[in-house]
C-alpha cells in the first residue's frame, strides 16, 4: 500500500510542486518502506520549499542516522535544532547520533538540554545512562537509570540496564535485585534470567 501512497504523492506534487508537504508525506511512506535515500530526497525537497520547517530536518535526519549516516544527521538535527530550539525530542535524537559515533560527552549534553526541556521522558534518562556506562561512570549511569525508573517504573528493560551499572560497580545484590525486578516484568526474556545468573 505505501507504493500506492507514493504514486499518488507523485501525482499531488505533479499537480501541485509548490507544496511541501507532499514531498514530507512522500519521504514518509518512502521511510516506511526502507528506501531512506528517496526519502531525504524527499525531504530535502520539502526543505526547499520550506527551510523553517524544523520537523523537515528532523526527518531528514532519522533517514541520514537509519542509513548510519551519523555526521549528516547531527547537521540536520542542528538544523531543526536552531528553528525549534524548544524541542527536546530533537535534542534527544542528535544524542542518539554523537553516541553512535562514540561521542558520549557530547550525547550527555544534548540529553541534559533535552531532560531542562521536558523532564518527564524516561527514555531520555535511559539514554544518558548508556552514555555514561559507555565511559565507564557507573554511579551516573545508575542516577539516569533511577530516575527514568522513577518515572516509568514498568519497564523491564530499566531495571536490567541499572542491573548491569550496579554488577560493573560489584554490588552484586543490588544487580540481583534489578534483574528480579526485571523478571518481574517481563519473565519472559532469556537475557535478564542470564544476567541474573
Amino acid at each position: 500500500r505505501y507504493e500506492e501512497a507514493i504514486t499518488a504523492y507523485d501525482q499531488a506534487i505533479r499537480l501541485n510542486p509548490d507544496n511541501d508537504s507532499y514531498n514530507d508525506a512522500k519521504g514518509d511512506a518512502l521511510v516506511l518502506l526502507a528506501c531512506y535515500e528517496e526519502a531525504i530526497t524527499a525531504y530535502d525537497q520539502a526543505i526547499r520549499l520550506d527551510p523553517t520547517n524544523a520537523v523537515y530536518y528532523y526527518k531528514k535526519g532519522n533517514a541520514l542516522s537509519d542509513l548510519r549516516h551519523h555526521k549528516e544527521a547531527i547537521v540536520a538535527y542542528d538544523q531543526a535544532i536552531h528553528l525549534d530550539p524548544t524541542n527536546a525530542i530533537y535534542y534527544d535524537i542528535k544524542g542518539l547520533a554523537l553516541q553512535e559515533l562514540g561521542l558520549y560527552e557530547g550525547a550527555i549534553a544534548a540529553y541534559e538540554q533535552a531532560i531542562r526541556l521536558e523532564l518527564t521522558n524516561a527514555n531520555t534518562y535511559i539514554h544518558k545512562g548508556e552514555a555514561f556506562t559507555a565511559l565507564n561512570r557507573y554511579e551516573e549511569a545508575i542516577a539516569a537509570y533511577n530516575q527514568a525508573i522513577r518515572l516509568d517504573p514498568t519497564n523491564a528493560v530499566y531495571y536490567y540496564k541499572k542491573g548491569d551499572a550496579l554488577e560493573e560497580l560489584e554490588h552484586y545484590e543490588e544487580a540481583i535485585a534489578a534483574c528480579d525486578q526485571a523478571i518481574r516484568l517481563d519473565p519472559n526474556n532469556a537475557d535478564y534470567y542470564n544476567k541474573k545468573g
